[in-house]
């Protein structure tokens, strides 16, 4: 690995540590940038728009993927929706649901949880030190608020546990997210539950056939929670899909390439999609098309 690379993976995140309030910020203002401006201001207090909202609330959102969208179009993206449902039962599900999105990125992108796994125990200072000497960060600076931001998150979903400046993993809150983030315990919930969400959208678009892949997302992560209390966030949606089968003798599930730059793709097979719509040939996906 190059420290570049790793330099850009690790995110730029000045407010982790109020994520389920700027969640719920973007829930109740979505498509309405100066409602959701003033919700945020009002969480800091004295601050100034530029160094808030748009210098911290935002970037921290939108590199955890949390939102999609730009200026009047932001909105909270199916992982958001996800984290921001399960917060609603309880600040424990949050976490979950938080904690797998975040243990995903980590595990995928950066590595602290792995390089903490090979010592149990470490003072914070010396495994940033480490850590930097490790990714050979070129500016040394720079990346190290963003590794100290990182383990802030890691922290705050109770994935590293810390005590009088020593950090180690929260095995008890690891075992817990290794059981939400294994993708295929969900394969039985997801085949049952794919085909009847992709009605519920063409039903609530009078019949639409083509639709976004994100609110396919959306909609399957809140099922899964509701119905299954499981967490299903968009890589394992993502990682579902792209195993599902896309033709039976029932239907016939085809992809539509996106027509400009776009935040939230599915990637398949080498390309990137944007769209998803399923043509039917008996009943079993319901009406025929």
């Amino acid at each position: 690995m190059t420290g570049d690379s790793k330099l850009i993976d690790i995110p730029v995140l000045k407010a982790w540590n109020r994520i389920f309030e700027l969640i719920a910020c973007v829930a109740a203002n979505p498509y309405n940038r100066d409602e959701l401006r003033d919700a945020v201001l009002k969480l800091y207090e004295g601050k100034s728009e530029k160094s808030v909202f748009r210098g911290m609330a935002i970037p921290t959102l939108r590199r955890l993927g949390l939102i999609v969208g730009f200026e009047q179009f932001i909105r909270l993206g199916a992982n958001g929706m996800l984290i921001y449902e399960a917060w609603k039962i309880s600040e424990q599900w949050g976490k979950y649901a938080l904690g797998t999105m975040v243990y995903e990125i980590d595990t995928d992108e950066i590595g602290c949880q792995k390089e903490l796994a090979r010592k149990p125990q470490w003072k914070q200072k010396d495994f940033i030190e480490f850590f930097l000497l490790k990714i050979n960060a070129p500016n040394q600076r720079s990346a190290r608020e963003r590794l100290m931001d990182w383990i802030g998150l890691l922290k705050y979903c109770d994935l590293i546990s810390s005590t009088n400046g020593i950090i180690s993993l929260n095995d008890q809150m690891i075992k817990r997210i290794l059981v939400y983030s294994d993708y295929r315990k969900k394969a039985r919930s997801f085949k049952k539950l794919f085909i009847t969400s992709y009605q519920q959208l063409v039903a609530r678009t009078r019949g639409m056939q083509s639709h976004p892949i994100e609110n396919l997302r959306e909609l399957m992560a809140l099922t899964m929670l509701s119905k299954h209390k499981q967490i299903l966030t968009e890589r394992q949606f993502d990682a579902l899909l792209a195993e599902f089968p896309k033709t039976t003798p029932e239907y016939l599930i085809s992809f539509g390439r996106p027509m400009a730059a776009d935040e939230k793709l599915f990637f398949y097979n080498g390309k990137y999609y944007q769209t998803i719509s399923i043509r039917f040939f008996s009943p079993v996906g319901g009406k025929n098309v």
